[in-house]
């Protein structure tokens, strides 16, 4: 009896011995496993910073691909237009380069008018509400971005770091600005597809680039004035639409949307719900809805053959528009949460932004 007692307790101090053991070995494999991935995560961070880093190697020559055009300012906005809708200027990613504020929002309201997808970089605006229009244009969400030629010294260029980080070539086109300095940069950048000079006076544009580098040539920019002609009524009078007021709704518009995106205000938000419907109704209401809804319709006055190049030009554009909206457009968050709110069941709580 005694001897059986012994070894059932031996057997039971083994057992434990070994539960210990197996509970050692998979603390110790679970720590490394986290430690792998800890040191996985830090390699990737360190990967997107060397990539974010990167600066591309000048090249020897500079592009070939550089054009520029004299026009009166009407027929600049005009040929901008006409250059997208016909596939002149042929790229995925369009960078526009201007030197006021004023301007860009003009252009970028001009564009959004006629439901392109583009925003504007204001110097004027907070680091932080550009840094996130920027990440924006990187993913994808714009491919036309309107940028000043200059900003504070707090702000990198971000016409210079576009061109850098841009994850397709880019075609730039100074929109009446003149910078020897920008453009000596750009037009040594391998990453660069082409760039333009849309200008209204041929006298300026002499006098500011006597000094550049002689190697930089141009060449006029070539279309076909007939199909702009037909098009000319239609983007003056959305040119002359576009006032001041709505330049100063974008602008309270756009820092509303940074404030509403801000992990800094989540606490803030969650605290004080009613803040948070005033900001979002701020969005709405300086939100720009289209001055001329009837942009994507052609006139029959315009319409002079069977085959016309403009109809189906302007009829391509808006039909791959209606497309990528019916294949991505869900209910967003913003019309959900109105909805909910119109209800006043408490269910616009549960949104969250």
């Amino acid at each position: 009896m005694v001897k059986t007692q012994i070894k059932s307790n031996l057997l039971t101090k083994m057992h434990r011995f070994s539960r210990k053991n197996r509970l050692k070995n998979k603390f110790k494999s679970l720590k490394t496993l986290t430690s792998k991935k800890n040191i996985n995560n830090k390699q990737s961070k360190l990967e997107k910073e060397k990539k974010q880093e990167k600066k591309y190697i000048p090249l020897k020559e500079p592009i070939k691909d550089h054009y520029f055009i004299f026009q009166k300012e009407t027929d600049l906005y005009t040929l901008l237009y006409t250059s997208i809708i016909f596939k002149w200027i042929n790229t995925d990613r369009l960078i526009i380069i201007c030197n006021t504020s004023k301007l860009g929002y003009h252009i970028d309201l001009f564009l959004r008018n006629f439901n392109f997808s583009s925003t504007f970089l204001d110097r004027e605006m907070p680091l932080n509400t550009n840094n996130h229009f920027y990440n924006q244009y990187m993913k994808g969400n714009f491919p036309i971005i309107v940028v000043n030629n200059e900003y504070s010294s707090n702000s990198e260029n971000y016409a210079k770091k576009l061109c850098d980080h841009s994850p397709i070539m880019p075609t730039i086109i100074f929109f009446n600005c003149f910078d020897i300095s920008l453009l000596e940069y750009l037009s040594y950048h391998p990453n660069v597809k082409s760039i333009y000079h849309f200008i209204t006076k041929q006298e300026d544009f002499v006098e500011e680039y006597n000094n550049l580098d002689e190697k930089i040539t141009f060449s006029e920019f070539k279309f076909d004035l007939k199909q702009m002609e037909h098009l000319r009524y239609r983007c003056e009078d959305i040119f002359y639409g576009i006032k001041k007021s709505d330049i100063k709704k974008e602008k309270t518009r756009k820092i509303n949307i940074e404030l509403l995106h801000s992990k800094q205000m989540e606490k803030f938000f969650e605290e004080n719900p009613k803040e948070k419907k005033k900001v979002i109704q701020a969005i709405e209401e300086n939100s720009i809805k289209n001055l001329k809804p009837s942009v994507s319709y052609l006139p029959s006055y315009l319409i002079h053959e069977e085959n016309n190049i403009i109809a189906d030009a302007i009829n391509n554009n808006y039909q791959m528009k209606k497309k990528r909206n019916k294949r991505r457009h869900k209910k967003g968050k913003m019309e959900s949460y109105f909805e909910a709110l119109e209800k006043g069941d408490g269910s616009h709580e549960l949104i969250k932004f």
